[in-house]
């Protein structure tokens, strides 16, 4: 879970113990908003191969976002865009 105030530019970063062979897309499950926090509406998912951008629902569901395929070494997810629920309640995040 990211800041409440502003949660773009927030992300995960995920190490991975050795090269993994990563697909073309993902599934990622955003906190769902909710009216009680920020919710991501965009998101860079990036590796040592370049990095994609998608669009994704704010509702809580899981589902497929683009990524740089091949081997990697580690894996960051950043939310570019969000809609924010009610300032300083809680911050956006994922499952």
């Amino acid at each position: 879970e990211g800041s409440a105030a502003s949660p773009e530019d927030e992300w995960v970063r995920i190490d991975f113990s050795g090269s993994q062979e990563l697909p073309g897309s993902l599934q990622l499950t955003p906190l769902p908003s909710g009216g009680v926090r920020a919710a991501a509406t965009e998101v860079r998912v990036e590796t040592d191969q370049g990095y994609k951008d998608s669009p994704i629902r704010p509702d809580g569901s899981p589902q497929e976002v683009a990524a740089p395929a091949g081997p990697a070494a580690w894996l960051k997810v950043t939310i570019l865009k969000s809609q924010q629920g009610r300032p300083g309640l809680t911050g956006a995040g994922f499952t």
